[in-house]
Order: structure tokens, then C-alpha cells, then sequence
């Protein structure tokens, strides 16, 4: 793992060759440490964008370049939070076609924080502030994979060359989805661990607690009815199961239609 960080950040400070076997400098990108790197096409023109996070010396960037048709990179001044020791994702979250941004790390004084902003065209990158994908670690490295509307963040050691295995605590299914009157959901646990089941809205207001406790390693299934804490049944709309356990936590997006 701390080879490929190494790789990615010499791509991005270091010359680039040509077909020529020539180097240009990429000059707009700034020296960062204990940095990482995202590569897409978020404006779909057809040119490799990136997305930075890391320290500057004694503050911390997180700043989108975009790729020119000459080869260069712009900075599109997104105006998002630095963060170091961090990790950085590119994500469509909402499924509308355009990819989003999803990053966490240390934002100063030991202040770790987790960001989703959603891609609106035209370089224009809005904060959406679930409130529920929150990371507490020691300040180190996070993993962030993200499959089919699920997120997983994992802490780990930087000390280890290891990374431990993703989805080995996760949400399984959720049958139907989109859901009307009752949606089974099957998770499963890797060991005997303490964990929480919950369901957000877009809001990262806590609609209900499905399940919590300890629990022995295995697979798991319960029902939601799409009613909230109190019973009451919930609007039509999109809503976040999350599940998580001293080690883990995993997001899935569900649709409640009416």
C-alpha cells in the first residue's frame, strides 16, 4: 500500500514523458507529504483529472485538477478542506452519471474529518453533509473502496505494509431494491464484535436503529418496514443503512417508493 502511494505521488510532482521519450514539467501541482491521489475524468471531456490531499509543509491541501487538451493541469479552485494522512476517492454516489468526491484525513490538530461533495457540473463540487460518514481513528492512513453504492472505511497502521480485508464485516443485500412496504437485509460479521445497524436520510438524521449489540461472527438477517424510531412510517426517498463495528463501518444507499 505504501508503494502505490509512493508511485502515485511521483506521477503527480514528478515530469511526465512523451511519445518522445521527452519530460514536460507539471508544474501547478503542489509538494505534498503523507499525501494521495484520485484519478478520473469528472468533467467527462475526454482528459484525465486528478484530486490531491496532503500536507504542504505546515498546512494541508485538498485541491482538483483538471486536465487540458495540451497536456496541462489547471487547478479549479474547488475551495475544499485540507487534509493530511488522508485517503481520496472518486465516487458517484448518486448515481446521476457524474462522478463525486469522497476523502477523509487530518484536517489540522488532530481533527479527522470526512467529506462527500457532490460533483454539479461546471466545476462546481457542493459539500453534502450526511453527518454519517464519520471515521475516528488515531490519524493514520484510511482505506477507502467504493462498490455498487457501498462505502467502506477501514483504519489502519501506516507502521503495516498490510491492508486488512475489505468487506469482511459488510452489508450483503438488501432485497428488494427499491423497496415498498418491507426490505430484507442480510449482513454479515467477520468475528464476534460489538456493531450497530442504523438507518439515515439525506439529512444524517438517525431515522431508526434496526439492530445493536454484540454479536458472534456469521450472516445475519432482519426486516425493515420503512418505519422510523417512533413506527411511523417514512417518506418515499433515498435513506443510508449503515453498519459498523469498532473496526468498520459500511454504507448502503436504499429507495423507499411509495
Amino acid at each position: 500500500m505504501n508503494m502505490l502511494k509512493f508511485l502515485l505521488f511521483t506521477i503527480v510532482i514528478f515530469p511526465v514523458a512523451n511519445a518522445y521519450g521527452q519530460f514536460t514539467s507539471l508544474n501547478p501541482f503542489y509538494f505534498t507529504l503523507y499525501s494521495s491521489v484520485a484519478w478520473s475524468d469528472y468533467n467527462r471531456d475526454g482528459h484525465a483529472d486528478v484530486a490531491l490531499c496532503g500536507l504542504t509543509g505546515s498546512s494541508s491541501i485538498t485541491s482538483i485538477y483538471r486536465g487540458n487538451p495540451d497536456g496541462t493541469f489547471t487547478d479549479i479552485g474547488a475551495g475544499l478542506p485540507g487534509v493530511g494522512y488522508g485517503s481520496i476517492n472518486w465516487v458517484d454516489y448518486d448515481c446521476d452519471g457524474d462522478l463525486d468526491l469522497f476523502y477523509c484525513g487530518d484536517a489540522g490538530e488532530y481533527q479527522i474529518v470526512t467529506k462527500l461533495y457532490r460533483n454539479d457540473g461546471n466545476n462546481i463540487f457542493i459539500e453534502i453533509n450526511t453527518g454519517i460518514l464519520k471515521l475516528e481513528c488515531d490519524g493514520n492512513s484510511a482505506i477507502v473502496e467504493v462498490s455498487d453504492s457501498v462505502f467502506a472505511i477501514i483504519p489502519y497502521s501506516s507502521e503495516s505494509e498490510e491492508v486488512p480485508p475489505l468487506f469482511s464485516t459488510t452489508i450483503r443485500s438488501i432485497i428488494p431494491n427499491p423497496f415498498s412496504d418491507l426490505a430484507k437485509i442480510s449482513f454479515s460479521l467477520s468475528k464476534s464484535t460489538s456493531f450497530s445497524l442504523t438507518v439515515y436520510n439525506l439529512k444524517g438524521q438517525n431515522v431508526t436503529t434496526l439492530s445493536t449489540g454484540k454479536q458472534t461472527a456469521g450472516e445475519f438477517e432482519l426486516l425493515w418496514d420503512g418505519s422510523d424510531k417512533h413506527g411511523v412510517r417514512v417518506s418515499s426517498g433515498v435513506y443510508f443503512l449503515r453498519l459498523q463495528t469498532p473496526t468498520a463501518v459500511v454504507i448502503r444507499k436504499m429507495l423507499l417508493l411509495k
